[in-house]
């Protein structure tokens, strides 16, 4: 009620009371409000199916990588084997196999000692 008050009058105080008792206070729902509720209902649930959409995509590419990992540490297949096996390109066999040499390196860091150590 204030609101439509203050946007019909702003600065006649009285006038502004006047319409409060006459109107007893009720709260009026502008249609500005309501399009922004709904603006915003809308908006809620595009981003929960996008959040959903996208936590399927993560765990697909998860897994996939998962069995690419476990049949590259347990087999000799070569990429091109495993690529037919599973149906994935052999460019992600690629890239994960080269994660995993990356991560090797990482966990065991060849320690080089000085010659004046020695």
């Amino acid at each position: 009620m204030e609101r439509v008050a203050d946007y019909m009058i702003d600065s006649e105080e009285n006038l502004k009371e006047r319409i409060g008792d006459i109107m007893g206070g009720k709260v009026l729902e502008l249609e500005t409000d309501k399009i922004l509720e709904l603006g915003r209902k809308q908006g809620i649930e595009q981003g929960i199916e996008q959040g959903i959409e996208q936590g399927i995509e993560q765990g697909i590419e998860q897994e996939k990588y998962k069995t690419i990992k476990n049949i590259l540490m347990n087999s000799d297949f070569s990429t091109r084997e495993i690529a037919m096996f599973t149906g994935y390109p052999e460019e992600d066999i690629l890239s994960v196999h080269k994660q995993m040499q990356e991560n090797m390196e990482e966990d065991c860091p060849i320690r080089k000692t000085s010659p004046q150590r020695r």
